[in-house]
Parts: structure tokens; sequence; C-alpha cells
């Protein structure tokens, strides 16, 4: 979020720092401004979905490492009672269930901290 802050003060100074000049130009000074305030404005748009994009894909990565230890522990689980990790459907159903209790357990933890901030 820190980032975000950055994005849209790069904007707006540079909307200010760029367009008031314009603006005293006779004839095209206030839809220069306002092509400057469009251009800044996608432009911030922009360097934030791409900032989501890189977030998001640290977010999958931590998560398949943080879930692989569960995984771990239920093919201990199935090796120690003769059960193939890679073809038991129960051996299956648990690491499905692990990740789907994981995914669940951290979005309501986001939730919390979310409306406890608010």
């Amino acid at each position: 979020m820190g980032d975000f802050a950055w994005i849209d003060d790069v904007a707006r100074y540079s909307y200010h720092g760029v367009g008031a000049p314009l603006t005293l130009i006779p004839g095209i000074g206030d839809t220069a401004q306002r092509m400057v305030d469009a251009t800044t404005y996608e432009w911030s748009k922009d360097v934030k979905a791409e900032a989501d994009q890189v977030a998001n894909v640290g977010v999958a990565k931590e998560m398949g490492a943080k879930s692989q230890g569960s995984h771990d522990l239920i093919n201990q689980w199935a090796n120690g009672r003769g059960r193939d990790p890679m073809t038991d459907s129960v051996v299956n159903h648990l690491r499905d269930q692990s990740d789907l209790h994981y995914s669940a357990s951290r979005n309501q933890a986001l939730a919390d901290l979310h409306r406890g901030l608010s």
C-alpha cells in the first residue's frame, strides 16, 4: 500500500507541475490540463495494476510454499500406512482440504486485521 501512495503522489505532482503552466496558454490551456490529468490518472492505474500482479504472484508462491509443509506431513502419514501419496484418493482429498482450510484461514485473518485497523 505504501507504493500506491507514492504512485498517487507522483501522479498528483506531475499533474500539478506540468498541468499548471499549461493552463496559462490561451485557447488550449484548459484542454491541455485535462489531457495531463487523464494521462497521469491512466499511468497511475497501469502502475498499480502491475504492482498488484507482482504481489499476487508473490502471494501465490508463498501460499504454495506454506501449504507444502502440510502436504509433506500428509505424505509422511500416507507412507507410514502403506498408501501411495501420489495416487491414493484419501491422500489427495486430505491435501485438497489442507489447501482449502489454509486459504480460508488466511483470508479470515486478513479480514479480521482489516476490520481491526479501520
